[in-house]
């Protein structure tokens, strides 16, 4: 996966985890349901998971993006075997 689909990968990770950790568990408990409290316990630890996992992808992404420098190096050779190394902008 690329630097960016890893970023794309940990947003819709991250709002997937949102979702879980708000909707899911107020419509147990609203619906007074038996077992709500373990479903709403359940959902709320997946649903951390999920953000945890989406922070990671989205953090892996960033860090691979910025190890670049954007630089491009013209080498020159010169007589004698010299080289010489230009940065470009």
């Amino acid at each position: 996966m690329t630097a960016k689909q890893k970023g794309k990968f940990g947003d819709v990770l991250c709002d997937i985890g949102k979702y879980m950790l708000t909707v899911v568990p107020f419509t147990y408990f609203m619906g007074e349901s038996k077992g709500a409290i373990y479903i709403a316990i359940t959902m709320v630890v997946m649903g951390m998971l999920i953000v945890a996992s989406g922070l990671y992808f989205t953090k892996k992404s960033e860090s691979a993006s910025v190890s670049g420098t954007g630089k491009k190096r013209k080498i020159r050779i010169l007589r004698n075997a010299v080289f010489v190394v230009e940065e470009q902008s």
